[in-house]
């Protein structure tokens, strides 16, 4: 338990719940499978305490999502900003599939958008094309 309230330590240090970040509204998805030793009410206390107090509870689209999920030994813990984006409905079931999902997405859609970038620096363009072909025919000429 010590080594999660430390990581949690560190990520609400920073934004979107740190000291310095607006005020936001927060709830936290707890998942405690194969492990007797956590409860997953008293983890879910321990976690809200850590919170800075001008950040809220929302239990219904949340902006912000702390997402711990723990089995047997070992334990993920995860802030995810924009997090009612994710969520399946009202209440704050979050659906980190479609979260993985998204971020798949928008990186394809980053490196697809390079890659069209690169290949149109690579192509020589029909100007250059053109102006090769007057070089070669004022040489044969000459």
């Amino acid at each position: 338990m010590d080594d999660i309230m430390d990581t949690l330590k560190e990520l609400l240090a920073k934004p979107p719940l740190g000291e310095t970040s607006p005020a936001t509204t927060f709830a936290v998805s707890c998942e405690v499978r194969s492990c007797s030793s956590l409860s997953k009410k008293d983890l879910i206390d321990k976690v809200a305490a850590m919170v800075q107090p001008k950040h809220k509870v929302q239990l219904y689209l949340p902006d912000t999502m702390i997402v711990v999920q723990v089995l047997k030994s070992a334990c993920g813990v995860s802030v995810v900003p924009n997090a009612a984006r994710y969520c399946k409905s009202q209440k704050s079931s979050f659906n980190l599939l479609q979260h993985a999902a998204t971020l798949m997405q928008t990186a394809t859609a980053e490196l697809a958008s390079a890659t069209t970038a690169t290949q149109a620096a690579d192509t020589p363009s029909q100007a250059d094309e053109t102006s090769k072909e007057e070089d070669a025919r004022g040489q044969g000429g000459v």
